[in-house]
């Protein structure tokens, strides 16, 4: 073998080593700064709507009670209605994520947002909201890492909450910028209400429900408004765009 082969063979076995440590050290250093996190958290954690907005903002985060396993939600009367808008079901997600597992919830992805409410109570905005975050602690070789879904729900004064570890047949690779959307879940219902979806529902009689969806992983790129009657049927659907507003009726 000549020299310069030789040569190169050198440089070739020496960087092949060197990256081959810094890929186990990178795992290691990876495995070892990664938070220990209960992956079994899971379970319901009542709160009172009428007060808990006006606790967290004088930073009081003792509000949630962690309820037993057998904990069935039930419609509270008389009837609760809120005002909510995104933010504000946000800022409750934020504060039971951060009572439960002490870490930010800017420490996660925002994988994808739902909203809900009975089309009698369009005119006040969502009257319920579910998260699903994420975080990848490991994204060479074999994905992992943890997700995280909190449904808040006023009517029940409950919140569920369920922290478990990612399965490797799920997508993780797209999440939601708060900071960058333009247009928000209350944005959406109105644009929805303006543009056909209270026509539908008042010809039902607001014997229906809506929900608005925004989940870029999956079949949600942008925001979906879709009302539906009692059996599930869908009478009125529409696409917003969470950035711009623009739209598109796509039922009827």
């Amino acid at each position: 073998m000549s020299k310069y082969l030789r040569n190169r063979a050198f440089l070739f076995t020496v960087v092949t080593g060197l990256f081959a440590t810094c890929i186990a050290w990178w795992l290691l250093h990876d495995i070892e700064t990664t938070p220990a996190i209960d992956t079994s958290v899971e379970g319901y954690y009542t709160f009172n709507p009428e007060s808990i907005l006006k606790s967290l903002d004088q930073s009081n985060a003792d509000i949630f009670e962690r309820q037993s396993i057998d904990f069935e939600p039930t419609i509270i009367t008389p009837d609760v209605t809120v005002q909510w808008n995104q933010a504000n079901y946000f800022q409750i997600a934020s504060a039971l994520h951060a009572n439960i597992l002490d870490e930010p919830i800017a420490d996660r992805n925002l994988h994808f947002m739902i909203f809900r409410a009975g089309c009698e109570q369009m005119d006040e905005g969502p009257q319920q909201a579910v998260f699903e975050f994420y975080r990848i602690t490991q994204p060479f070789f074999q994905k992992k890492g943890y997700k995280e879904t909190i449904n808040i729900d006023p009517a029940t004064n409950s919140i569920w909450f369920q922290n478990e570890r990612l399965s490797s047949r799920e997508i993780y690779s797209q999440s939601i910028n708060l900071l960058q959307l333009k247009v928000s879940a209350n944005d959406a219902f109105r644009i929805a209400e303006d543009n056909g979806g209270r026509k539908a529902r008042l010809e039902l009689e607001n014997d229906c429900s809506v929900s608005a969806i925004l989940a870029p992983d999956g079949s949600a790129q942008n925001w979906e408004v879709n009302y539906s009657n009692r059996d599930s049927a869908h009478i009125f659907d529409i696409i917003i765009d969470e950035y711009t507003g623009e739209y598109e009726v796509i039922h009827p």
